[in-house]
């Protein structure tokens, strides 16, 4: 708020997102609506957990493994 320099106010939830009921899925539900939001993908529920924490883990491995290929071929 100080940032903000004054009051603002919750307008209502503008963006769909699934139901964090743990404590330790706030990054994977984060990304979840984000994709969400941008690709069409579904939203996280706690039933497929497993599965989008899975996901997510492959997808930050590939774009790693892209990076660090690029990153050898490009010095030497």
């Amino acid at each position: 708020r100080n940032r903000l320099r004054g009051e603002y106010k919750w307008i209502e939830d503008v963006v769909a997102h699934g139901t964090q009921e743990d404590l330790v899925s706030c990054g994977v539900c984060t990304a979840n609506m984000i994709a969400h939001a941008t690709l069409g993908e579904s939203l996280w529920t706690s039933k497929d957990a497993a599965d989008h924490r899975a996901r997510w883990f492959v997808r930050l491995v590939q774009q790693h493994m892209k990076k660090v290929r690029l990153s050898s071929s490009e010095h030497g």
